[in-house]
């Protein structure tokens, strides 16, 4: 009879093992530990009752010897994970499930839901239950994960899809991801014809076909890493890229910055504009949009006049890291800043919306003063040059901006305004007129 208690107890150590995979290593553990008692329970008792002759045991053994061992060998755990272990049927438990960077949710009509990409397009994988979900994702994967095979039948668009969830889902950002995916598409041409065939002239000829040259040479680098990786696994016997030739694009033209009248009138009109304190947050710390609009009233130290940077948020309105390591930082509070400051007890300084809603308010604004070429990175840039006329050293800037290299900062201080150029000329023609 104890034993058939040690079992079930077992029994329902397993099955909540089972429903909770997050914490099965310290269930696992547990019933090894239960097991092992068991076991030394065991021996002991056919050991008496061989010695004494007794075909049974006293029942009392159950609860005053067997029973306390039990509660003593299971390890403890955590308090979060004691409530979860004692209700199992809780819904709440099975909310989320992640398998290979892929989050299982469920849907609002009671269905478990994720998708996957094959060729650039979204497939929606279903479930009755979250178990389901997650076995017809396996089943989904595998079909991406077996397209290449010994036979050289794997396509473009599959070895592009396997590609890209080798080498970039989870190693970059998330942004670059569906970047990459946007671009996938426009392989459509190609995606159809095998890996192992195609060749170096019908690449040329597909790339020779594009029209912009931007957008050209980020096909370009993005099929050749693509190529190269399937050359370095050995899925094809040579890379047609070592033969394919697609011409730089030409530099984007650099960002310029306001002159002083045209900032003047900028800082005039801003005031009058329900989005104006965010573009003038941008023009007077020199941060990036994304930053701007991940500022929160926890990062802002009025008493030490420091700003905190350390997310953004990014062209899909999601809370991300910010663009590079370096551009976590802390900056000075600038005086003229407190005037523009949203006077918030908590959350978000500036409401979320649209990159390209803010661009167009922008835009909007610029157009009814007449200041042309003017974007809303243009107000960081402004803040650069404004630094540079007023001397202060390119390190500091540097770090101000958060740009990883001196050499970017550089760049700023030596295209400042004309404005100021003119002055430097006239100082100098004045000091040797004397």
């Amino acid at each position: 009879m104890e034993f058939e208690l040690i079992i079930q107890a077992m029994e329902q150590l397993k099955a909540m093992a089972e429903q909770h995979q997050a914490h099965c290593l310290q269930l696992t553990l547990a019933v090894s530990q239960l097991l092992g008692y068991v076991k030394g329970e065991a021996f002991k008792q056919k050991r008496s009752q061989s010695k004494q002759g007794e075909g049974t045991t006293d029942p009392s053994l159950v609860q005053s010897d067997i029973m306390p061992g039990l509660l003593t060998n299971i390890p403890p755990m955590p308090s979060a994970v004691s409530r979860q272990v004692s209700a199992p049927s809780c819904k709440d438990c099975d909310e989320v499930l992640k398998y290979k960077n892929k989050t299982i949710t469920q849907r609002s009509d009671g269905r478990w839901w994720t998708r996957i990409y094959k060729n650039g397009k979204q497939i929606s994988i279903y479930g009755k239950t979250q178990k389901e979900c997650l076995q017809n994702l396996k089943k989904a994967l595998a079909t991406i994960d077996n397209v290449v095979d010994a036979n050289g039948s794997t396509t473009i668009g599959d070895w592009l899809e396997k590609w890209l969830q080798l080498y970039k889902v989870g190693k970059v950002k998330d942004t670059t991801v569906d970047k990459l995916r946007s671009l996938i598409k426009s392989f459509e041409a190609i995606s159809g014809k095998q890996l192992v065939k195609i060749t170096s002239l019908e690449l040329q000829n597909f790339f020779n076909g594009v029209e912009h040259p931007r957008k050209r040479e980020q096909m370009y680098v993005t099929l050749k890493d693509a190529f190269t990786k399937a050359y370095k696994n050995r899925l094809i016997k040579y890379n047609p890229f070592d033969v394919v030739e697609v011409a730089k694009a030409k530099k984007k033209r650099k960002a310029r910055a306001l002159t002083h009248e045209e900032e003047t009138v900028f800082v005039q009109a801003c005031k009058q504009h329900w989005l104006g304190n965010l573009y003038l947050m941008c023009l007077y710390q020199g941060l990036r949009l994304g930053e701007a609009l991940a500022l929160t009233v926890d990062d802002v130290d009025r008493d030490k006049r420091l700003i905190t940077i350390s997310k953004a948020i990014d062209g899909k309105s999601r809370l991300s890291t910010t663009k590079t390591e370096s551009s976590n930082r802390t900056i000075p509070l600038f005086q003229r800043t407190l005037d523009v400051l949203p006077n918030k007890r908590e959350g978000r300084l500036f409401d979320d919306s649209t990159r390209k809603y803010y661009q167009k308010c922008m835009s909007t604004i610029c157009a009814d003063l007449g200041i042309e070429g003017i974007s809303i990175h243009s107000l960081r840039h402004t803040f650069a040059t404004r630094c540079a006329e007023a001397g202060v050293p390119p390190k500091v800037v540097q770090q101000w901006l958060g740009h990883s290299t001196l050499e970017m900062t550089m760049n700023v201080y030596t295209h400042v305004n004309r404005d100021f150029e003119r002055e430097m000329t006239n100082k100098v023609d004045l000091y040797f007129d004397t």
